[in-house]
C-alpha cells in the first residue's frame, strides 16, 4: 500500500501550486522533450529513466519536474526510499539556486519534505524548519511553525542542540508569531491560538526562572559572559518572565554593545514596562522603532509607546502614538480598540457635565464603525462595543433640550479636543 502521509501530499500540492509548467524551453529541445515525457507520462515506470537522462543532460532543470518526481515517489510501494528522498532534496537544492523566483519557495518544501521524512534526516529537520521560517516570516504556514516549536522542545529534551542554539531557534519561532498576528482578518487570530499553545509548550521545555540563574548568574556577576550567552539568557528571561533585575541589567548591556537590533530593545521595552520605569520603557520602543523596516512592526511598536504613555496617563501622546499606528497599518483593528480605551479611560482626568460625558460615546460609536470596516476580523469586538456604548449615549430628548439635533458637529473638549457627529 502506498503511503499517504498528509505531509507528502501538501508538499506536492505546493510544488504544483509554486511552480507552473515553465514556456521559455524550445519545444523541439532534448531538454524540452523529457520535462514533457516525465510530466505527461501514461506508464511511470518510464519515470525514473527519463529523470536520470534529464540529469545527464541539464540537471539545473531537473527543480522543474519536482512536483512531478514527488507525485512518482509518493505513489512507490513499498515506501519511498533513503536514495529516492535524497534525490530529491537534490532536486529542491537545485531549485533554490536556480529558480528565478527565488529560494524561499524551495527552502520551505525541503522543510516540509524534512518534517515528513524525520526518520531519514534526525536533527536536520529543526535546522531546515529554521531556515524556511526565517527566509519567509511572513508567508509560512503556521502548521510548519507549530510543527518547528514541537521539534524544537523534543530535541532540546534530548539533548540534541544546545542552549545558545534552542534559544536562538525560539527568537525565531516567537518573533515570527508576533509579526503573524499584526496581519489583519481571521490569520490573526489562528496566529494568536498558535502563539498560546506554542509558548506553554516552550515553557515546559526551556530551563525555568531558578534553572536560568544558576546556570548564568557567576557568568553574568563576574562579566564574563559572551554576548550570544547574554542574548540567550534575555531570551529565556523573557520567555519565562523571570524577576531577576540586575541580572538582566547585566545581561542586557553586553547584548547591546554587541548587536543592536530592534528586537532586543523589544525585549528591554517589554521588561521596564513590566517593571514600572515607563519612560526607559519608552526610550527602547523608540530604538526598536527607529531600527525596524517592517511596517506592521514599526505599527506594533508605536502602539506599544502609546500603552507605556498611557500608564503614566499621558493621554494626548499615547493618541498620537495610536494614531501614528493607525497610519502605518490602516487595516488593523488594534489601534482602534486601543484609543476607545484611551478615551474611556482619560476621560476621568476631565472634568465634564454628564451630557458632555455622555456625548464621548458618539465619537466611540464612530470609532466602532471605522473599526469594523477598517479590521474584518474585529466585527464582533465592534459590534458588542457599538450596542454597549449605544445605551450611554444621550437620548434623542436630551440631545434636543441641549439644543442639539442629528447630524450638528459636537465638540469633545478637555485633552481629547476632537469632535463627533449627534446621533
Amino acid at each position: 500500500m502506498a503511503l499517504r502521509n498528509p505531509w507528502y501530499l501538501l508538499c506536492g500540492l505546493l510544488l504544483t501550486a509554486f511552480f507552473p509548467l515553465p514556456t521559455r524551453l524550445h519545444s523541439q529541445t532534448p531538454a524540452a522533450k523529457l520535462l514533457q515525457d516525465i510530466r505527461s507520462a501514461t506508464d511511470e515506470t518510464n519515470v525514473p529513466q527519463k529523470l536520470h537522462d534529464l540529469w545527464q543532460l541539464d540537471s539545473n532543470l531537473t527543480y522543474l519536474v519536482a512536483a512531478e518526481v514527488h507525485g512518482y515517489y509518493e505513489r512507490q510501494v513499498p515506501a519511498r526510499t533513503r536514495a529516492q528522498a535524497d534525490t530529491l532534496l537534490r532536486i529542491y537544492a537545485i531549485g533554490q539556486s536556480n529558480d528565478p523566483s527565488g529560494p524561499q519557495p524551495w527552502l520551505l518544501r525541503k522543510a516540509l519534505f524534512a518534517q515528513a521524512q524525520a526518520q531519514f534526516y534526525g536533527r536536520l529537520v529543526l535546522r531546515w524548519s529554521i531556515e524556511a521560517i526565517s527566509a519567509a516570516p511572513e508567508t509560512v504556514p503556521s502548521y510548519l511553525v507549530t510543527e518547528a516549536a514541537h521539534t524544537l522542545a523534543r530535541d532540546y529534551k534530548a539533548n540534541l542542540i544546545t542552549l545558545n542554539n534552542a534559544a536562538k531557534y525560539w527568537a525565531v519561532i516567537d518573533r515570527t508569531i508576533v509579526r503573524r498576528q499584526l496581519h489583519t482578518g481571521t490569520e490573526a487570530k489562528e496566529w494568536a491560538k498558535v502563539q498560546s499553545h506554542i509558548r506553554l509548550e516552550m515553557r515546559s521545555s526551556m530551563p525555568d526562572c531558578n534553572q536560568l540563574h544558576g546556570s548564568f548568574a557567576e557568568g553574568l556577576e563576574t562579566e564574563r559572559l559572551n554576548a550570544e550567552g547574554c542574548e540567550t539568557f534575555l531570551i529565556l528571561y523573557s520567555l519565562q518572565g523571570c524577576d531577576a533585575q540586575s541580572l538582566w541589567d547585566k545581561a542586557l548591556g553586553v547584548a547591546l554593545k554587541d548587536s543592536k537590533n530592534a528586537w532586543l530593545y523589544r525585549l528591554a521595552a517589554s521588561e521596564a514596562f513590566n517593571s514600572r520605569k515607563f519612560e526607559k520603557s519608552r526610550e527602547f520602543w523608540q530604538e526598536a522603532f527607529a531600527l525596524e523596516s517592517n511596517v506592521a512592526l514599526r505599527a506594533h511598536d508605536q502602539l506599544q509607546l502609546a500603552m507605556a504613555f498611557r500608564a503614566e496617563k499621558e493621554y494626548r501622546q499615547a493618541r498620537a502614538h495610536i494614531q501614528e499606528a493607525m497610519h502605518l497599518l490602516p487595516g488593523w483593528g488594534e489601534p482602534y480598540v486601543q484609543l476607545m480605551n484611551l478615551y474611556l479611560e482619560g476621560s476621568d482626568a476631565c472634568v465634564m457635565t454628564e451630557f458632555e460625558r455622555k456625548s464621548m460615546f458618539w465619537l466611540l460609536i464612530d470609532l466602532c464603525q471605522t473599526l469594523k470596516s477598517s479590521d474584518p476580523s474585529y466585527a464582533d469586538v465592534a459590534d458588542e462595543r457599538y450596542y454597549l456604548y449605544l445605551q450611554q449615549c444621550p437620548t434623542t430628548e436630551e440631545a434636543s433640550f441641549q439644543g442639539w439635533k442629528s447630524g450638528d458637529s459636537y465638540p469633545i473638549k478637555c485633552w481629547m479636543s476632537t469632535a463627533t457627529r449627534v446621533k
